[in-house]
């Protein structure tokens, strides 16, 4: 799995920011990541499904509650 490095918004050149390997660092622009493996006795995580109107969150969440309804449930509303 990877995901796309977050590009900063003031740039100061290569060369400042890190003078040994950034500018080799650039022509990879993606930064690998691996899958999270909770550990069995470790709590469950909470999962945040957000976007705007339109992009299917809700959709999303009706799939992932369908596949493994032990593991993804909706959230109960409190005031």
């Amino acid at each position: 799995l990877c995901r796309r490095r977050s590009v900063s918004t003031t740039q100061l050149s290569c060369h400042t920011r890190c003078p040994s390997s950034c500018c080799s660092s650039l022509n990879n622009p993606y930064e690998e990541v691996v899958r999270y493996q909770r550990h069995p006795e470790d709590m469950h995580r909470l999962i945040a499904l957000l976007g705007p109107s339109g992009v299917g969150v809700n959709e999303l969440r009706r799939r992932l509650i369908e596949m493994n309804p032990n593991i993804f449930q909706g959230a109960v509303p409190h005031t």
